[in-house]
């Protein structure tokens, strides 16, 4: 026997995408120049996690796309240098 209560529901709509916390806006960064986050030991561990997949997820999407960034932890945060 099922121990689980299932209800079929109508007009309920499906929820929307949650928006990440972190936006980087980096179309405006030049060769050499680094956004610099400052964040304490828990946010930087989840800033840096969001960047590097940001990160790659661009360079999937755009392989013909020249741009390069690196991401690293700093004293104070991360940063997400232009590299090319």
């Amino acid at each position: 026997m099922n121990s689980h209560r299932m209800t079929v529901r109508n007009q309920i709509p499906f929820p929307s995408k949650r928006k990440s916390k972190w936006s980087f806006p980096l179309d405006g960064l030049k060769v050499g120049d680094v956004l610099m986050i400052e964040s304490g030991a828990e946010e930087t561990k989840k800033g840096l996690a969001a960047a590097r997949g940001l990160v790659g997820r661009m360079k999937s999407a755009n392989p013909e796309d020249a741009r390069e960034f690196g991401v690293a932890k700093t004293d104070d945060g991360f940063g997400i240098w232009r590299l090319k």
